[in-house]
């Protein structure tokens, strides 16, 4: 990676390193959260809408100051899509008891739909 991808997409970077701390490390399964059928699918989902929420934000930036980064769009979507699916992989192969979910990465893709949407909204102007 070079500096400019860095100094552009550091807060992307940042909430994809919480979300694979997140995803990987072994919680107690008692964390004092209320607890509701899909908690976990939910909590993917808002991690997920973050992380897109801030890839659209801050490639809104770089697009308003280079006109050239206007196609970048569709591997914007991709990565959290591609990032949650290879989550679920490392978590089955090298951190058990986690384990790998279709649901949860359907989750990951709801909330990276969701995300964008409500980034594209926000940021339209």
């Amino acid at each position: 990676m070079n500096n400019k991808f860095i100094s552009t997409y550091w807060r992307s970077i940042v909430v994809a390193l919480i979300i694979l701390f997140l995803s990987v490390y072994p919680f107690s399964s008692d964390l004092g959260l209320p607890r509701f059928q899909y908690r976990d699918k939910f909590i993917h989902s808002l991690m997920y809408v973050a992380l897109a929420f801030v890839l659209y934000y801050d490639y809104h930036k770089i697009k308003l100051q280079v006109e050239r980064f206007k196609h970048n769009l569709p591997l914007l979507l991709l990565f959290p899509l591609v990032f949650g699916g290879l989550i679920e992989i490392v978590q089955e192969a090298f951190f058990p008891p986690r384990t790998a979910e279709w649901l949860d990465w359907i989750s990951d893709i709801a909330g990276s739909v969701i995300g964008f949407f409500f980034a594209t909204i926000i940021f339209r102007k």
